[in-house]
């Protein structure tokens, strides 16, 4: 997970009320760049997550429920699916495999590892993120 997921949480964390809030609240609050906010917005935007109306009057508001959003769709959505390792990107051509002539056992290691976190990421929706209650 990367700075502008971290950033993208923090942004859907501030509309989670439901209400429409200005970007510049939203930047204050969750102590996000506002260069960063925009390029967040714009996926969120496109995706159908959130509404934003620019202008004085206009705002950003939260048009998905939470719990049916998973991080993984997030980290998707925002990073466009980048993987652990450039290796596992679809169409890589493996110097590794083409000198050797044989399934490369690291790469098959960091698939199975991509597979973990994809199955972690997945197990947890944006609600379950943002309104987390560490077990005491």
């Amino acid at each position: 997970m990367n700075r502008k997921t971290d950033y993208a949480v923090r942004l859907l964390r501030h509309l989670a009320d439901g209400k429409k809030h200005s970007m510049q609240s939203i930047c204050e609050q969750q102590c996000i760049p506002k260069a960063f906010a925009y390029k967040i917005l714009a996926p969120l935007k496109e995706a159908g997550w959130l509404d934003s109306v620019p202008g004085p009057k206009g705002g950003c508001r939260l048009l998905v429920d939470l719990k049916d959003v998973t991080m993984l769709e997030l980290i998707t959505l925002i990073e466009e699916n980048e993987p652990i390792s450039s290796c596992l990107k679809e169409g890589y051509r493996c110097e590794w495999v083409a000198q050797h002539g044989r399934i490369c056992p690291v790469s098959c290691a960091l698939r199975k590892m991509q597979e973990k976190i994809d199955a972690v990421y997945s197990s947890y929706t944006l609600y379950d993120m943002i309104f987390y209650t560490p077990e005491l």
